[in-house]
């Protein structure tokens, strides 16, 4: 199987679909966290949550979870969302990832619409013999280690979820690979998959699985939401350069006010002089 390419970013403002920061904010929500405060604090109007495929700076959606972890002592956020979303908890992107005839296409399907749905995130789906490997890649110079560790988490720990579904609900991968972890995180993932290695060290996050489990059934668990015809394509396209993701970040954001300058630095990972 070819590898998916990596997106480039050209410079432009990194953007998020809502329908993926809704699980975190929800989650938050449930545990008493005042999210509309630091949704607000972070540059962020919650009434873009209202439309999963609004798009959010990706900085100040990882800028909004580092704050309320920090803040409220949440470790793991990544993991501790993952163990509670499934793929109908993710909008129209996750239904149609749903209505996938078997594991291969929900992974291609994956693989082919994570670029529109998130900047410079790819999957890679490879395979050698009876294995397959499934890798999760999160790259740019404005991605630190907290928004690498919590993407990479959710991102592997849903997948392998509905992998484990289709499965029969008992399967775990013999090993999965991390660039790096937290100790709280590595002792919390260590717990939920007592039977997976951890390695730490590769410079994606990755799982193996069996090549068989390709032709398993994905359907049965959320059929109700499957995706029955056509292709799904979220709207506003992600941009692909530096005056169209400007343009688009004031759209996204006039809804709370006009984005002061230093909102708009945040976002476009850069300083207020630049």
């Amino acid at each position: 199987m070819r590898s998916i390419p990596v997106l480039s970013t050209n410079g432009e403002i990194p953007f998020t679909r809502s329908g993926i920061v809704s699980p975190f904010v929800s989650y938050l929500d449930r545990i008493g966290v005042p999210t509309t405060r630091y949704l607000e604090k972070s540059g962020i109007p919650p009434v873009l949550l209202e439309d999963t495929d609004a798009l959010i700076p990706l900085t100040l959606a990882f800028g909004f979870l580092q704050r309320a972890c920090m803040d409220e002592g949440i470790d793991s956020i990544g993991l501790r969302v993952a163990r509670e979303t499934s793929l109908n908890h993710l909008g129209p992107f996750g239904h149609y990832l749903l209505g996938s005839r078997n594991v291969l296409q929900y992974l291609t399907r994956g693989a082919r619409l994570i670029r529109q749905i998130q900047s410079a995130t790819s999957y890679h789906l490879t395979g050698a013999g009876h294995w397959v490997q499934f890798r999760h890649r999160q790259v740019g110079p404005y991605i630190k280690s907290f928004d690498a560790e919590q993407s990479h988490l959710f991102a592997l720990l849903i997948t392998i979820d509905t992998i484990r579904r289709a499965a029969g609900g008992r399967w775990s991968p013999p090993e999965l690979r991390m660039p790096s972890l937290t100790p709280d995180a590595l002792r919390a993932l260590s717990e939920l998959m007592p039977d997976t290695r951890i390695i730490l060290g590769d410079p994606d996050a990755s799982f193996m699985m069996p090549r068989s489990f390709l032709a398993l059934p994905v359907g049965g668990f959320g059929a109700e939401e499957e995706v029955q015809a056509g292709d799904y394509l979220p709207d506003p396209h992600l941009p692909g350069d530096c005056l169209s993701s400007v343009k688009l970040f004031i759209e996204s954001l006039i809804t709370g006010g006009y984005p002061g300058i230093a909102v708009a630095a945040e976002a476009a990972g850069t300083s207020v002089r630049s």
